[in-house]
């Protein structure tokens, strides 16, 4: 669909085929005054077998009643499945609402080259027990009850590789007795267990191999896929992944070693429609879609519940969970230069039309020293966040942070694309083993271009506190590529492959950005990197905090895992059920926005987020006035509250505070006898009724009467 609103009136374009597809172009254009203005034009592209596109005026209104007036026709096609429809039977899939999605990405990691002939490299990140280690450690260490708790890498030759033969499970892991035994045990722990698989990319090597299988061209060649781990990939026709599927050997056999109650197929929602040309097995796009429908359905029908790689509408009615449409690595979109491109802010039109039909999460990993917004685009959204990126092994006993900061001392040109460059170092304490430098010159989505890894000297146990300059090293610029190259700088064990966890501004991967080298006339200077956030603005680190709260002294991750599922699990769970009514932008940079949850007013939730670089004052429904700081946020519902807050009900903080409170009696908390409180960070007095208590970690207290029943 495309929804147009201006001047308070509203319109939407709608098509039931998957050849009509629309082109979005902003264009400047000059102004009265001479200053640029812009146009932003729709156009659509109508492939052969495109039928007809409907025009529907909303009336006044805008995206939120565009997309109540979409919801209709979502529903009249059969694509609107709610939770209530969705759990008949089923009470094992309630365990999706408030879950957070934890996924160990790859146990087994094993490079292959392009043509899946030899092995290029091969590590183990978790073992089958470690894996089940991880999920008991959630489960007894840091209190969470609700988890998808995915795995991927577990099949034998490792993550991506081989499909679609996917059995015995990864010898190296501790092969099938153990992968029996860490199955049972996560089940124990009242977890969705979610095994990832792949049923649209084949594999040279695979035993299975043959072209009979592939989806087929025009011209009768076979799809390529993408060069992923195990080398190229060609695209398997969607009818034929049924039948993969559903041998003996794979799904089956799956769910018979395993007993896992959810399953994940990947790239099954996230590629486009294809056509397949094979006379044996002929597709239309639209038959491609029914394909991947059933293919849907077979998984659900044999594990209980089922997910995907990022979603589709068309999908919603036959999954339980999507992996991809709340985020990608950190950002809201996949695209993360559409916003700038169109100058656009993006609205939850999917929320509005499908919130209460089907869980989603993000996927891929992120740092969280630097996502902040992200939870707060979560937030705004009511889901709980994925974890996809934890450290490998037990990471909570081998600690992998070390307190040492990089950054570029000197570079001065040597030769035409040729430098010299010097690192400094900033030493807090001891590093704990020595480690092997990497310097990745990269582009600005981060990918390699070239490397100055090192070996520091002297090692770096022998490194003492304070500051430290290592270089020069000369290195020259390939041929070809001409930059900016994005300097990104860390430390790893070559053992073992594991980097380490370093202070200063780190991407996803943990390497810590030092500014950018500039090549001009063959040329080369550093030039620090743009800011990306305002000094003033919301802490990108703010969930990582544990001042005076729960998670004070635990491992980084642990304390992010804690603080953030305090928050969002509840909200999902006490609303994936229920519609998303409002959505409103609060201010005129859209920074600070509200969203409503709920059609009844009693058990309605409004959450309030402040991503400004100001405080925003705001008046909450019952505890009055108060002030959000950049990265504060309310949250207000009859059964559970949250704020990050310079005042709450009557009290000022010097240090904004984290606190959430939950109803433990499904009562309302003006009447309930037991409200359990959380204290995330900073100042640990709290009112509640009329009494003001101090609360470093977690209590259950009686309003009533003020006392607390339960501390921890």
């Amino acid at each position: 669909m495309l929804g147009t609103a201006r001047l308070g009136s509203a319109a939407l374009w709608t098509w039931t085929n998957p050849d009509v597809t629309v082109e979005l172009q902003r264009r400047l254009q000059a102004g009265p005054t001479n200053h640029p203005g812009a146009r932003l034009t729709a156009a659509f592209d109508l492939g052969p077998a495109a039928r007809e596109i409907r025009w529907i005026p909303v009336g006044r209104g805008d995206h939120v009643q565009i997309a109540k007036a979409y919801q209709n026709l979502a529903r009249n096609a059969g694509w609107w499945v709610p939770w209530s429809q969705k759990l008949r039977g089923h009470p094992d899939r309630t365990r999706y609402l408030g879950a957070a999605n934890v996924k160990l990405w790859s146990l087994l990691d094993r490079r292959m080259d392009e043509t899946s002939t030899r092995e290029l490299a091969v590590h183990v990140n978790w073992t089958f027990d470690q894996a089940a280690r991880v999920a008991e450690h959630l489960r007894h260490d840091l209190h969470l009850d609700r988890v998808l708790f995915g795995i991927g890498g577990w099949i034998h030759r490792g993550y991506d590789n081989q499909h679609p033969d996917i059995l015995p499970p990864a010898p190296e892991c501790g092969g099938e007795a153990a992968f029996r035994d860490a199955c049972r045990r996560i089940l124990k722990l009242g977890y969705l267990l979610s095994p990832h698989d792949n049923y649209q990319d084949m594999y040279r090597d695979a035993p299975s191999w043959d072209e009979r299988w592939l989806n087929k061209n025009a011209d009768g060649s076979p799809t390529k896929g993408g060069v992923w781990a195990g080398g190229q990939a060609w695209i398997v026709c969607s009818r034929m992944a049924l039948e993969l599927a559903a041998r003996p050997q794979n799904l089956p056999a799956v769910r018979n070693l395993s007993g896992a109650n959810a399953y994940f197929i990947d790239t099954t929602f996230a590629a486009g429609l294809y056509e397949c040309h094979d006379p044996q097995h002929p597709l239309t796009r639209e038959d491609d879609l029914r394909w991947k429908q059933a293919l849907s359905d077979y998984a659900r029908n044999l594990f209980g519940s089922f997910g995907s790689e990022d979603g589709r509408e068309w999908a919603v009615p036959h999954a339980d969970f999507f992996e991809g449409l709340a985020g990608v690595g950190g950002h809201p979109l996949h695209n993360r230069d559409l916003l700038t491109r169109l100058n656009a802010e993006p609205v939850p039109l999917f929320e509005l039309v499908y919130r209460e039909c089907i869980q989603i999460y993000g996927k891929y990993g992120y740092d969280p020293a630097r996502a902040a917004d992200y939870v707060l685009h979560h937030l705004l959204l009511g889901r709980p966040l994925h974890y996809h990126n934890l450290p490998p092994g037990l990471y909570w006993e081998e600690d992998l942070y070390e307190r040492a900061e990089p950054s570029i001392a000197a570079i001065q040109s040597t030769g035409p694309r040729a430098f010299s460059i010097r690192y400094a170092w900033k030493i807090e304490q001891p590093p704990k083993r020595n480690w092997r430098v990497f310097v990745h010159f990269c582009d600005e989505q981060g990918r390699i271009l070239f490397q100055n890894d090192h070996d520091p000297e002297p090692p770096t146990r022998q490194w003492t506190p304070g500051a430290r300059e290592v270089g020069p090293f000369n290195v020259t610029i390939p041929e070809g590529l001409n930059g900016p190259f994005s300097i990104r700088i860390g430390w790893y064990d070559p053992a073992t492959g594991r980097r380490a966890q370093l202070q200063g501004p780190a991407d996803p991967e943990r390497r810590i950005r030092a500014g950018r080298l500039i090549l001009r006339d063959h040329h080369a200077r550093w030039e620090p990197e743009p800011e990306t956030a305002s000094a003033n603005g919301p802490d990108p680190a703010l969930f990582l905090r544990a001042d005076h709260g729960w998670a004070e002294g635990l491992h980084p991750w642990d304390r992010f895992l804690k603080n953030t599922q305090e928050l969002l699990g509840p909200l999902n769970l006490l609303t994936a059920d229920q519609p998303m009514t409002e959505h409103a932008f609060l201010t005129p940079d859209h920074q600070v926005q509200r969203v409503r949850f709920g059609s009844d007013p009693r058990r309605a939730c409004t959450v309030v987020v402040n991503r400004s670089t100001n405080d925003f004052p705001w008046l909450t429904s019952a505890f009055g006035p108060t002030v959000l700081p950049p990265g504060g946020f309310v949250v207000e519902s009859d059964r559970f509250i949250a704020f990050h807050a310079r005042t709450w009900n009557d009290i000022t903080y010097h240090q904004a505070p984290f606190f959430t409170l939950r109803s433990l009696d499904d009562r309302p908390l003006t009447r309930s006898r037991r409200v359990r409180v959380f204290h995330g960070w900073g100042d640990p007095s709290i009112r509640i009724g009329r009494t003001t208590v101090r609360i470093p970690r977690e209590a259950v207290v009686d309003p009533q009467t003020g006392r607390c029943t339960q501390t921890l």
